[in-house]
Order: structure tokens, then C-alpha cells, then sequence
């Protein structure tokens, strides 16, 4: 429970000292959160059950009002029995179902039950991180009696319980960031908190609670002692945000001391009017290793994160086998081999120095130059490529994985290991049909088909860990878990390819099975999602993304072998055609 603890002590100091209000971008380092104004603008306030309320009344209020945030949940408390009320408690975490469920409701001589039924989104747990339960199906019933002549719940939820489109309006995603375990880079870390609860206070203490338990296994273990903010973060006049460290804090080496302002920093980018970050304990400043005066600047932050993109590529793609792209809206062959050499190809992969693309016959790769391409891997179902650090990934539709490092192009096979291993997470007989690897490179997106017995087929998309060796060499794909993705009460079960648009949120080609394919824009979590369009005489096969600092730059290409292009954030511009696979440039690596 102590990361509602922490919740609560940054409420309260924030109320106290009557702090500036929550800015409408959460402290990401690349990708700025937005807020849905079709979701995150309007307030409901709770109102206590009226005199003589029938049990559908009185579910509905209680609904509401756990949806709408207060220090103690005073409100939705009126609709619960006495006891129970005492016993409840919402800052044990939140349960997040799939917009659309409708409660019902049957009623018994001695009393009433309402049982609720949906399909659960995840879990969010005490310190605002996000889980998925192994089943999708929820059900609850609140066991309602009469107490003083009106119904009232008597077997409330352990938690809150709310749906997608109440989580959203009450709730906002925030990232902390923590260093990877390679200490290389950093890692987003994606907690969800009560509208008007982020705060500089809030931001120091995530960090110093450390990484959520799934993406923990990832994190350098951290050097420091676990301790707590028993103070409010202050903010000096020239944009210094001090952080009051207890005693324990003087243990920690100044390298230990500097990764920890790191930390903190990339948190609490975006937060009003803050442009470093200063350590205190007990009055004193604590030395680090950078920066004058042992301040530690914001932007200081930015040569860890490996998903800062300044510049803007142009879309490369395959047509009568030869890699192409644009210039000056000129269609043309790039320069080398691979522009004057065909090579028919279903994928594309690419970076400032290299090539890579999927022919019948398997891999074949080689730098942009005159030089000739080499056949790295045969094998006749290799799925789309991806550069990521250094590295160019390869894994077929039966799980088998390689990974060729770039620089010195020696191969490292991760074998078969893995795949076996999300098998048994999840059964059912499973092919591989995508990948997508994150822009820290330590998470990795999962598009698999499922065929079980006495069921449909269907697409799932899952979200996995990637760890490395000291050396930066990958060594496992572990720990996956679903992303349950539903609009309009339909699941998205037919997924045709996804990508990231930024730290932790993605883009998704799919569909219900019922209705035609999509584009989707939608947190990590799959809790907050909308239709992001795409043309709609397209049907289409295959995505290629880039992010920036401006946004993503989305091009869908369609089963015609024409390729759109999302120009100026509001319309589809058709940009070739004939063309059989699309890429955007890695600019990492």
C-alpha cells in the first residue's frame, strides 16, 4: 500500500501549499502524453443516493462516484453499508473494464444481488503501475441489503472498479524513468494516478519507490537505501526543483547520487517551470558528479534517451524489386547495390548505413554502398527486419530467433527457448507474425495468431521484456504479458501490424473480425483508445512509422501496393505505388 501512501502525502502537501496547476503533458522525455479532449475534459461530480433508490440506482451511483476522485472516497462510501464502508478500501488499486459492460441486476426475497459482468482491461495496482489478471472475464456481485429502509451495497469490490472511458476521465498516465540494467539508457516506467495528483513531490517519490515489479526485472538493481520524501519538493526561483533526501542518503557514492537526480530529472520533465534538479539532506547540498553547483539539468537527461529523434527520414520502400524513396517529390532509386540490383523483396529494413530486406529465400543485408549485400540466414518464413542499437533483428513465423550485430557482423542465435517459454504462459498453438522492439530497445511488441481448439482464430498482441549481457548483446525475450485492446465493446482480434508511436504508446492496424481494419492510437496499456482513421480504400497490409519531436509520421501501405502517407496531422496524401514493402530509416544504431 505505500504507493497510495505516497499518493496521498503528495495530495496533501500539493493542497497545502496551493502549488501551480497539473500541466497537460505528463514528464516523458520524447513523446509528450496528450490528453483526448473527447475524454479528459469532462468532470462528473459524485452525488450521494437519493431517498428510496432502487438497487440499479444505487450500483450506477456507486459507479460514479468511484470514478470521480476524493482524498477518501467520502461519496461513494454513502452507498455502501455501514460495515462496509469501513472495510473498504479504493486506495488498494483499480480495476479497469472494457467500456460497454451493463451491470444486472436480480433481485431475491432476503435481498439483492447485482452481479456485474465484463471483460477486465487490467489491474492498476497500489503504486498506480498496471497489470493484466490471466483471464479476461470479470464478474462481481455486490450483495446488496436494506439498511435503515434503503438498499445499500454490503460486498463492495476490493478496490475501485471502473470502466475505460470513467478511468480516463478520473486518470492520467505519467512515465518515471529508471535506468536499464545496462545502465546505458533509460527506461520508461508507465504509472496512472488521479487527475490533479502529479507534482514534483509525486514525480521524486515513484523514483525513490523504484520500477514496478514486471519492468523491474529489466532495471539496474539501485544502489540506494529504500527511503521516502517526508517533505514537499520545492521549486526555487530560477526553475531549481530540491529533492529533501533523509540521512540515508549521505550513504550513496556521488556517482550513485547523480543517477538518481538522472532519474528524477527525466520524471519530472514536463512539469511546470522545473529545468533541474538539486539533492538536499538536512539542509545541505549533496555533490554530484555533473553539473555546476551539483545541479543536475533536464536536459542533461536527453543523451539517455535513446527515443529522441531530431530528424525527419524519408519513407523508403521496395518497387519492381529495387529499393526507392522520395526527393524533392521526385520518385528515385537510392544510390548503390541496392538500387540498381533487384532483389524481390516482401520486407524492408534500413538505417543511416545498412539495408536489409526478406526474400523468398531469407535475409539479405548489407551496407548502402556499392559493396554487395550478404545472405545472412535462409529460411523461407522470415517476418519484417528491425535495426534497433546496434543490432539487426531477425525472428521467423516459428519463433526462431537471430540477431546480427551491425558493427563487427558476427551472428548471436537466441534460439528457440523463448518462444517455448511464451508458449507456456499462454496456452495454445501460437505463430509468430510481427515484431516490434521499442525505441530503448528493451521491450518488445508481439504479434502472434491463435489457434485453439473449438475456437476461432484470432491475432494477439503482447508486450515482453528484452535483457542483455555487459556486453549489450541480447540474451532473452522473457516475461510477456497481453495487450487486451477493445473498441465499442468489440475485441480487436485481427491485428495486421502494429508500431511504436512514442515511449509508451503504440499504433494498430486491426479490426474485430466483424469490422473492417482500423488504425488505432492507444496507450501501452490498451486502456485509452481512439480511432485514428486511415483511407478508407485501403486495405491495408503493412505500417511504417517514425517519431520525432513534432509526432509520428505514419505510412500505411494497401493490399493495391499503393502507399498513403499521414501528412499535417489531419489528411492521407497517396505518396507510390507498385510498391511491396515500406520503411522508414533507424536513426539509432
Amino acid at each position: 500500500m505505500k504507493g497510495w501512501r505516497i499518493l496521498a502525502l503528495g495530495l496533501a502537501l500539493t493542497l497545502t501549499a496551493g502549488c501551480a496547476g497539473l500541466p497537460l503533458t505528463g514528464p516523458v522525455l520524447s513523446q509528450p502524453r496528450e490528453v483526448d479532449d473527447e475524454q479528459g475534459s469532462v468532470t462528473v461530480e459524485p452525488q450521494p443516493p437519493p431517498i428510496g433508490a432502487l438497487p440499479e440506482m444505487i450500483i450506477r451511483g456507486f459507479l460514479v462516484a468511484m470514478a470521480s476522485y476524493e482524498l477518501d472516497y467520502a461519496t461513494a462510501r454513502l452507498y455502501l453499508t455501514d460495515a462496509a464502508a469501513q472495510q473498504w478500501n479504493p486506495r488498494s488499486g483499480a480495476l479497469i473494464y472494457a467500456s460497454g459492460s451493463t451491470p444486472s441486476v436480480a433481485l431475491s426475497t432476503n435481498g439483492a444481488h447485482v452481479v456485474m459482468r465484463g471483460q477486465q482491461i487490467g489491474q492498476i495496482e497500489a503504486d498506480g503501475s498496471f497489470t493484466v489478471p490471466e483471464e479476461g472475464d470479470w464478474e462481481h456481485d455486490f450483495e446488496m441489503i436494506k439498511e435503515d429502509g434503503e438498499w445499500r451495497i454490503s460486498s463492495p469490490p476490493k478496490g475501485l472498479v471502473m470502466s475505460q472511458f470513467s478511468f480516463s476521465q478520473s486518470f492520467e498516465p505519467v512515465d518515471a524513468y529508471f535506468f536499464a540494467a545496462t545502465g546505458r539508457n533509460l527506461v520508461p516506467d508507465a504509472r496512472y494516478l488521479p487527475r490533479g495528483a502529479w507534482s514534483r513531490t509525486m514525480a521524486a517519490s515513484i523514483v525513490l519507490e523504484g520500477p514496478s515489479a514486471w519492468l523491474s526485472r529489466i532495471i539496474r538493481p539501485a544502489p540506494k537505501p529504500h527511503f521516502s520524501l517526508d517533505q514537499e519538493v520545492g521549486l526555487t526561483s530560477d526553475g531549481v526543483a530540491e529533492v529533501g533526501l533523509p540521512i540515508a542518503a549521505k550513504e550513496l557514492t556521488p556517482q550513485a547520487r547523480t543517477d538518481l537526480a538522472i532519474e528524477i530529472a527525466a520524471t519530472m520533465r514536463g512539469l511546470p517551470g522545473v529545468r533541474a534538479v538539486r539533492l538536499l539532506c538536512e539542509g545541505e547540498v549533496l555533490p554530484l558528479t555533473t553539473g555546476p553547483a551539483n545541479i543536475l539539468s533536464i536536459s542533461e537527461t536527453e543523451r539517455f534517451d535513446p527515443a529522441r529523434n531530431t530528424a525527419n527520414p524519408s519513407l523508403m520502400w521496395i518497387q519492381d524489386n529495387l529499393v526507392t524513396t522520395s526527393v524533392a517529390d521526385t520518385t528515385v532509386n537510392i544510390e548503390g547495390e541496392w538500387g540498381r540490383t533487384p532483389h524481390p523483396s516482401r520486407h524492408l529494413a534500413a538505417k543511416q548505413t545498412q539495408i536489409a530486406v526478406v526474400t523468398p529465400e531469407g535475409l539479405l543485408t548489407g551496407p548502402r554502398t556499392d559493396e554487395l549485400p550478404l545472405i545472412r540466414w535462409e529460411a523461407p518464413d522470415l517476418l519484417r527486419p528491425q535495426f534497433s542499437r546496434g543490432n539487426l533483428w531477425v525472428m521467423s513465423a516459428t519463433g526462431a530467433i537471430k540477431v546480427i550485430l551491425a558493427k563487427s557482423d558476427t551472428v548471436v542465435d537466441l534460439g528457440h527457448t523463448q518462444v517455448a517459454a511464451l508458449n507456456s504462459l499462454r496456452p495454445g498453438e501460437r505463430t509468430l507474425q510481427g515484431f516490434q522492439i521499442s525505441p530503448d530497445g528493451q521491450r518488445i511488441l508481439l504479434i502472434t495468431s491463435v489457434d485453439q481448439a473449438g475456437e476461432e482464430p484470432r491475432q494477439e498482441l503482447s508486450l515482453a521484456l528484452i535483457t542483455y549481457d555487459e556486453q549489450g548483446v541480447p540474451v532473452e525475450i522473457r516475461s510477456d504479458r497481453p495487450i487486451r485492446l477493445t473498441w465499442q465493446g468489440e475485441t480487436i482480434n485481427s491485428i495486421v501490424d502494429v508500431a511504436w508511436s512514442g515511449p509508451c504508446s503504440l499504433l494498430v492496424l486491426g479490426g474485430s473480425g466483424k469490422n473492417p481494419t482500423k488504425l488505432f492510437d492507444t496507450d501501452l496499456d490498451g486502456i485509452k483508445i481512439r480511432d485514428r482513421s486511415h483511407p478508407q480504400l485501403v486495405r491495408p497490409v503493412q505500417m511504417a512509422v517514425h517519431t520525432n519531436l513534432t509526432g509520428p509520421q505514419i505510412a500505411i501501405l494497401g493490399d493495391d501496393q499503393v502507399v498513403w502517407a499521414y501528412q499535417e496531422g489531419y489528411r492521407w496524401v497517396q505518396v507510390a505505388t507498385g510498391a511491396t514493402a515500406i520503411a522508414y530509416p533507424a536513426l539509432q544504431g
